[in-house]
């Protein structure tokens, strides 16, 4: 991954920021089926702090941040009486525009491109 994490991870990576597996069908927010927890449970079982501990020590540090600040939106979303599935959708927002703030050396067409592009996957991800 671009992350520098190998799949094992990634995979990792993926449950903790969005409860769920990289190639899970759950839609966005949505709960795992059973079958994936089973597997997911049975998978990790095994695992301890010390493994949990390597596992973040891998992690680029800037990721470790995201984490902290994922964890305090969570929080306030959840005071607020947000659900999981709109605290994901706001972020992917947030996440989209700031990618989309490329700079005007790129020319319009390809700013115009990337918007598109993070406008169709925000809509699939709303669906």
């Amino acid at each position: 991954s671009n992350l520098g994490l190998n799949d094992e991870d990634f995979e990792s990576l993926s449950l903790l920021l969005t409860h769920q597996p990289p190639g899970s069908t759950a839609a966005v927010g949505g709960q795992i089926s059973r079958e994936e927890r089973r597997a997911l449970r049975a998978r990790y079982r095994g695992y301890g702090a010390a493994d949990v501990n390597s596992f973040l020590q891998r992690l680029p540090r800037d990721m470790l941040f995201v984490m902290r600040t994922w964890s305090l939106v969570r929080s306030l979303n959840r005071r607020l009486g947000g659900t999981t599935r709109q605290r994901f959708l706001f972020i992917s927002d947030a996440a989209a525009r700031g990618a989309l703030s490329a700079s005007p050396a790129d020319g319009p067409l390809l700013r115009l491109l990337l918007r598109a592009r993070a406008g169709y996957w925000l809509l699939r991800a709303r669906l």
